[in-house]
């Protein structure tokens, strides 16, 4: 997955959400990829909600609580 970080720049605003970001997980390599660029933009999810809950309050950046 992280063959695709090869598209974009440094100056490319890049988020990701995963569900296996654990070691052996297949979304690990990117999310720490992610991470180590900018650790605020690097998210593990664990359902649909909480991914639909970190776009919005991260990504979209909506308030709601």
């Amino acid at each position: 997955k992280t063959f695709v970080l090869n598209y974009f720049s440094d100056k490319d605003e890049i988020w990701f959400v995963g569900d296996k970001c654990e070691v052996n997980g297949n979304d690990k390599e990117l999310y720490d990829a992610i991470k180590a660029i900018d650790s605020n933009r690097a998210h593990a999810t664990k359902s649909v909600e909480d991914t639909q809950n970190i776009i919005k309050k991260y990504i979209l950046k909506e308030n709601h609580e």
